[in-house]
């Protein structure tokens, strides 16, 4: 405030609100107080005037300051200005710069990208580097037209054609680079197919290929693909010399031949070349003669085994030894060949001739002491013993199958009459020869066994329906491999139709079982009828025994089958000794006359085979001594 305005504000009011009392007008207030009033308000005035004068003062001292610090102010105003301006400018400068940079590194990334688009393209002829500069400008317009600083657009604009024509560069470095790999590629799958076609063939055809390969690796070394075209060519040509290995592993002598034929030459760049191939089809040569000496050496004991077990050896194997141009080999081969086809002659004839035949011949073969070929003599005979002993044990156990492996019964002509007088052959006139093999009797008896009950009686008459006389043997080879009941019933009745209905009702009480048959009968009831049958087939059992263990084993298989019938009567109301006396009188004893120790079937004159052989019993003393009249005369 300034100081002549505040003095003129004083002055309006001089004694300020102490003067202002009294009536409307403060003057007269003053002059009418008393003197004691007069001397204070004298004092206060003073008092005021001198803080009047004090606040002057300082209202100039300060107003004296105040200008002093507007002149000080307007220079820092000034200054603060030009600081803000630089300040401004530092900070666009930052600006311009990191808009630079970030454009920089955007190009960088535009260009990479560009180039990547370029190269996977196909390989069709197309320019890359026009591929990346149209990809590259896409993206560089983009990034141009994002600046907002004026000042970075020209050092940006320039830094972008310097990396387009970098990048340009390298794009047209990079397709001529995968445009050679491309072509090596190509060519080296060219040149396997043809490495295929000069493995498969020969002569022209192979030189064709090898021409063929030759020509392509000359050519693209001729554009610049290969550096290495002469070395591919020998490479080549030497594998393909490889083929003559294969011929020689696979033909030694015909490979030898194609090279003596000048069939290689397209393959040798010289001499050397043909004399290394020579080399080695010698070598394969003397490689298959000893391969093949070991495999024939092998050959000769499997043909001299054959031919001593079937008479016939390995076809082709003395050409094979021929060839081979072993002289000492052949020799031993022959003899011991000789020796082998001797022995199988003299085999079969210890195998099949009578016994006696057999031993001597056997004994014939005993070679002397000191004789020639004295060791090969010694185990041929050796061998003829153990074969004389095993053709005994052989035939005792099964002389069916014995006489069926007889050259004469493997003919299509064999048949059971054949087979039967091989038998009385081998084993004398007297020899109680069989009808079936033991593997015969097995599989009919197994037929039988596994017949349904209806198709029992119908299997059995099949299985005997060509016995002829010769049925009771057939009988007795069939029934010991038999596990079922009725079989022996069946077998020694099948041809009787009168029995039909029996051997029916035996076949259903054998599907029963004994087990189900019995429940209908006491502990006692059951062995009253097994001993009421024992009973009734004493005179069968006894004429059995006599006649030895398998006329025994077969006489309890016919008492089990007469035990079923017998349960089935008793079923049906019979007693014990009823039962007992039906069923094997039915299946027995109506069928035989028994003498003390042999039965003869009722088909016969009983009386007279009687007499006839009480007189022969009488005669036998005489009969063995062999004196003249004798029975046997």
């Amino acid at each position: 405030m300034r100081i002549d305005r505040i003095f003129s504000q004083q002055s309006l009011n001089p004694a300020g609100p102490a003067f202002d009392r009294g009536g409307p007008d403060g003057t007269t207030g003053a002059l009418q107080g008393t003197q004691a009033e007069g001397a204070a308000l004298a004092r206060a005035f003073a008092r005021e005037t001198a803080a009047r004068e004090r606040r002057t003062a300082a209202l100039v001292a300060k107003g004296q300051s105040d200008m002093a610090f507007g002149r000080v102010i307007g220079r820092a105003g000034q200054d603060l200005t030009e600081l803000a301006v630089q300040a401004q400018q530092r900070r666009n400068r930052g600006l311009a710069e990191t808009e630079y940079q970030n454009a920089k590194a955007a190009l960088a990334r535009a260009s990479d990208a560009a180039e990547e688009h370029a190269v996977q393209g196909a390989l069709d002829g197309s320019d890359y580097a026009s591929r990346y500069t149209a990809k590259y400008n896409e993206g560089r317009d983009g990034i141009l037209a994002a600046l907002s600083n004026p000042d970075s657009r020209p050092l940006i604009t320039a830094h972008a054609e310097a990396l387009a024509r970098a990048g340009a560069n390298r794009v047209r470095v990079r397709q001529a680079g995968r445009e050679t790999r491309f072509s090596v590629q190509q060519l080296d799958i060219r040149t396997a197919d043809r490495q295929k076609r000069i493995a498969a063939r020969r002569g022209p055809e192979q030189q064709r290929a090898i021409a063929e390969a030759t020509a392509d690796i000359a050519e693209q070394q001729r554009l610049g693909n290969i550096a290495n075209g002469q070395s591919r060519i020998t490479a080549l040509r030497l594998w393909a010399q490889g083929t003559i290995g294969i011929d020689a592993q696979a033909d030694p002598a015909g490979a030898g031949a194609a090279l003596a034929a000048g069939g290689y030459d397209h393959l040798f760049a010289d001499g050397a070349e043909k004399a290394a191939a020579g080399a080695v089809i010698s070598g394969a040569l003397k490689t298959q003669r000893a391969m093949e000496r070991r495999e024939v050496a092998g050959l000769i004991a499997e043909d001299l085994a054959s031919r001593e077990a079937t008479g016939h050896g390995a076809p082709g194997l003395r050409q094979r030894l021929v060839n081979l141009g072993d002289g000492p080999a052949l020799r031993d081969y022959d003899e011991k060949a000789a020796h082998a086809v001797s022995y199988f002659a003299t085999m079969t004839e210890i195998r099949f001739a009578p016994t006696q035949e057999a031993w001597d011949l056997v004994r014939a073969r005993r070679p002397e002491p000191g004789s020639e070929s004295f060791t090969v003599k010694r185990k041929l005979y050796l061998t003829a013993v153990k074969a004389f002993q095993d053709r005994q044990r052989q035939f005792a156990h099964d002389p069916a199958g014995y006489a069926a492996a007889h050259p004469a019964q493997r003919a299509p002509a064999g048949s059971r009459a054949k087979n039967i007088a091989l038998q009385q052959v081998i084993g004398g006139q007297d020899f109680p020869y069989r009808y079936f093999s033991r593997q015969d009797a097995a599989q009919a008896a197994a037929d039988y066994d596994q017949a349904t009950a209806e198709d029992k009686p119908g299997v059995m008459a099949r299985l005997l329906a060509n016995s002829g006389s010769h049925r009771e043997v057939a009988i007795r080879d069939l029934l010991p491999f038999s596990h079922s009941p009725s079989a022996a019933i069946v077998a020694l009745h099948a041809d009787k139709p009168a029995l039909t209905p029996v051997l029916a009702r035996v076949i259903a009480a054998e599907a029963k079982g004994p087990g189900e048959l019995e429940k209908h009968l006491t502990a006692a009831q059951t062995a009253a009828l097994k001993a009421a049958i024992a009973g009734q087939l004493a005179p069968f059992f006894r004429t059995a025994s006599a006649a030895g263990a398998r006329e025994a084993a077969i006489a309890e298989q016919t008492r089990d089958g007469i035990y079923l019938y017998a349960l089935d009567l008793m079923a049906a109301g019979r007693s014990a000794e009823a039962a007992a006396r039906t069923a094997a009188g039915k299946l027995v004893n109506d069928h035989f006359d028994f003498a003390a120790t042999y039965r003869v079937p009722r088909t016969f004159n009983f009386g007279n085979i009687q007499a006839y052989t009480a007189a022969v019993l009488a005669d036998w003393p005489r009969a063995r001594r062999g004196a003249p009249g004798g029975a046997y005369e």
